[in-house]
């Protein structure tokens, strides 16, 4: 059932989350930065990356990135 719902909007997903003004991924990197020491050097793991929103955001930081998303 959650297989199929994701299957059905995965060829629109980056429209869809334009359409809705999706802000998540840029909420939560501007949220953790005051947190993080020097914000350069970093190992981000970007865990249900989807398309890599946050991974974007991040790259400017991380010394490594990876993502990874099973969908």
């Amino acid at each position: 059932m959650v297989q199929g719902f994701f299957d059905s909007v995965a060829s629109n997903y980056v429209a869809i989350e334009a359409a809705n003004n999706y802000q998540a991924s840029r909420v939560v990197v501007e949220a953790l930065r005051p947190y993080l020491p020097a914000l350069s050097g970093l190992h981000v793991l970007d865990a249900a990356c989807g398309v890599g929103h946050a991974s974007l955001l991040w790259r400017k930081v991380a010394a490594t990135l990876t993502g990874i998303d099973l969908t």
